[in-house]
């Protein structure tokens, strides 16, 4: 199945390169990961209209996110220190298997929401770290088609 996922990653001159390092630990792979979610995923694909009306492609800055936008997953990738590679920060879905069944999430689908969540999981963290994940205007939203 093909699903819908935004990710918000910092401002970077290679955007492709930052979303392949930000999706390589989520992979199936022959050998076991912790936490796969995809076999194979292409930015904008069946989900590149969505934004349409901002940008003729399938990026735009977190200032130009359309309220209400909805999509199954939203991660969020972000840094610690400048010198430090890109990490997920934050990931939430729709709903998820336990191992047993699937699972609803207490999200209502919008990255808007999301933001919201992924500020509330930090706060637990110091204010650096706090800073250095919360996504600004300028970081940018990408569309992503993942495959299943």
């Amino acid at each position: 199945m093909h699903y819908h996922l935004e990710i918000i990653l910092p401002p970077t001159a290679n955007v492709e390169a930052a979303v392949e390092e930000i999706m390589e630990p989520f992979k199936e792979q022959e050998e076991e990961r912790r936490y796969s979610f995809f076999d194979w995923y292409y930015m904008g694909g069946r989900w590149s209209t969505v934004k349409e009306a901002i940008s003729p492609n399938e990026i735009i800055t977190l200032s130009q996110l359309p309220k209400g936008l909805t999509c199954y997953r939203v991660i969020i990738a972000g840094r610690k220190t400048k010198e430090v590679k890109l990490e997920t920060t934050f990931m939430i879905q729709r709903h998820f298997f336990n191992g047993v069944n699937s699972v609803e999430v207490d999200w209502d689908g919008t990255v808007q929401q999301a933001l919201e969540k992924a500020k509330e999981s930090w706060k637990w963290y110091g204010p650096e770290i706090q800073e250095a994940y919360t996504p600004k205007g300028d970081w940018l939203v990408v569309t992503v088609d993942y495959h299943s």
